[in-house]
């Protein structure tokens, strides 16, 4: 199908073959919703373009990156809003340990620039070769080292976002929001001790808007992120990147119950743990983890498997390896650990 170009102002393409909008009717979860059309504008001025455009028949717009995400945010019957071409990726100069992404980086190409300077990107998820960094800021993405070092919010410094009537504005971490949200601002400030009286206190929280966050710290860069792009289109994100841990040691606790579960994930927290990744029975059963190797015989019959890494962020592994062992010996399981990189990937 040969995609129809739109006018010039819009700056990029547009499909509405049925053929062309099959793939962004679906993404990773179950949820499934044709869009009437799809943009894949090449910059922010064609973004506002297709915004006006949306606007002008009526048509709700969807911030669309890989399809990744599973919760349904990146589905829609309006029109899905492609942002893969915003794909440049280069380190901040005016500060070390910071890096500038277009919405449509992959994780994996973030992070290559990162290590490129002995750094790394924490919250990664699992898709990171796959996902982009404007999915993972919309639902606030983490991965198994979000243990540690927390989810995307924690690491988003400044966000280049098109609101819903075009106006294009930069959110900084360290400056006062634009008006439109200090007016939000305002607004919730009467219901901020109904609105904390019932916030789950959890160690990660992508369900709704982070109003606990922004009603603390004021940041339209909280709010921004994990709002699935219902409140702006985000383009460009500055991402905080972490010192590359010299030191990676990953541990296998096979856990008895699930009723001791509680107390191995505590000792992960004690430890220091840089990930922690909970494998139930049917994982274990389906993937075939009881029998053979040394898999077969650190699971055995345990209820459960609790994967850790641990690195030289807070501790030496040496700290948290003693406190892992202590909890093994109570539930008279071996463990199954390595140190050595080729290794512990091939654990991962």
């Amino acid at each position: 199908m040969t995609p129809t170009t739109l006018p010039p102002a819009l700056r990029g393409i547009l499909l509405t073959d049925p053929d062309a909008l099959a793939p962004y009717a679906t993404a990773s979860g179950p949820f499934r919703a044709t869009p009437q059309a799809v943009v894949r504008p090449r910059d922010t001025e064609g973004v506002v373009a297709a915004l006006a455009w949306a606007r002008d028949r009526g048509m709700d717009v969807v911030a669309r990156g890989a399809g990744t995400g599973m919760p349904g945010g990146n589905v829609g019957r309006g029109l899905a809003l492609d942002l893969s071409a915003f794909d440049a990726t280069r380190s901040e100069p005016s500060g070390p340990g910071r890096v500038w992404a277009g919405a449509g980086a992959t994780g994996a190409a973030i992070d290559a620039v990162a290590r490129a300077d002995g750094r790394f990107v924490p919250p990664l998820p699992s898709s990171a070769e796959r996902c982009t960094v404007g999915g993972m800021v919309a639902n606030n993405a983490a991965g198994a080292r979000s243990f540690g070092y927390g989810s995307v919010r924690s690491w988003v410094e400044a966000l280049d976002v098109v609101l819903a009537d075009g106006t294009e504005v930069r959110l900084d971490r360290g400056a006062p929001p634009p008006p439109i949200f200090l007016d939000l601002l305002a607004s919730l400030a009467p219901h901020e001790p109904s609105i904390r009286a019932g916030w789950p206190d959890v160690r990660k929280n992508s369900s709704g808007y982070a109003l606990d966050r922004f009603l603390t710290h004021g940041s339209a860069v909280d709010l921004l992120v994990g709002s699935e792009g219902t409140l702006g289109i985000v383009t460009r994100v500055l991402l905080r990147l972490a010192p590359a841990p010299t030191t990676r040691h990953v541990v296998l606790l096979p856990v008895p119950s699930l009723e001791e579960l509680p107390r191995a994930v505590e000792a992960a927290s004690r430890a220091g743990a840089a990930a922690c990744e909970f494998l139930g029975a049917r994982f274990l059963d389906v993937a075939g983890l009881r029998t053979g190797g040394d898999f077969g015989d650190t699971v055995g019959d345990a209820e459960a498997l609790l994967m850790v890494e641990l690195d030289d962020r807070v501790h030496p592994p040496t700290h948290g390896r003693a406190i892992l062992h202590a909890l093994a010996k109570e539930f008279r399981r071996p463990l199954l650990e390595a140190s050595d990189p080729a290794r512990a990937a091939a654990l991962w």
